[in-house]
């Protein structure tokens, strides 16, 4: 799949497998720009950092 006119941040992760970083939640998005591609997304997840993580971001 070229990913390279979505303007996100994609990085491969095997057959078919990518990791998408963004800002925002851009899950209608992504479908939408998959399927114009004339591709199924099966599963989706989303990961936001947890209070620990957003903590020790601040104090290192």
């Amino acid at each position: 799949m070229d990913f390279s006119g979505a303007g996100w941040a994609v990085t491969p992760l095997g057959e078919n497998k990518y990791r998408i970083v963004a800002p925002d939640d851009i899950r209608e998005e992504v479908h939408d720009f998959v399927a114009s591609q004339g591709a199924k997304i099966l599963a989706m997840q989303v990961k936001e950092p947890s209070l620990e993580e957003i903590f020790l971001t601040f104090v290192k």
